[in-house]
């Protein structure tokens, strides 16, 4: 099958009635279509659009992944700036006694790389997660 138009790893939404009756009709004419989380796949609902990863964790980032912490999860956080230091430190207590409980090493990155450089470093570190928690609209 060849494809000719395709929308991969869309996030749908919030639209207003107007404009996901337009979304909608634009993505029919697609011969693939993806979207990025279920909200989206029910925003789309009648479409019959799978959920997808996005496409930049395919690239090849020249190199092995980090490798993998044998007693327990690596757990990636991507924050977002918090101008509250009480959220900030509960946050902390969190993702502390998450972590000891699930025998999980905390890594923690920020996403909005402007480098290469910075966003290969930020790719692998998704890559070599086993959880991933985005604090981000877009992860």
């Amino acid at each position: 099958m060849t494809v000719e138009q395709a929308s991969m790893a869309q996030g749908i939404g919030p639209l207003s009635r107007i404009n996901l009756y337009a979304a909608r009709k634009v993505l029919r004419r697609a011969d693939l279509v993806t979207v990025r989380d279920r909200e989206s796949q029910l925003a789309l609902a009648g479409l019959r659009v799978p959920v997808s990863a996005d496409a930049a964790l395919l690239h090849d980032l020249g190199g092995p992944a980090a490798p993998q912490k044998p007693d327990g999860l690596r757990f990636l956080f991507i924050p977002r700036e918090s101008r509250s230091k009480e959220f900030g430190e509960k946050l902390s207590r969190a993702l502390e006694n998450f972590c000891a409980k699930h025998k999980a090493e905390l890594r923690v990155t920020e996403f909005q790389p402007l480098s290469q450089e910075g966003i290969r470093r930020a790719l692998e570190e998704i890559r070599a997660a086993d959880l991933v928690v985005s604090m981000r609209l877009h992860g």
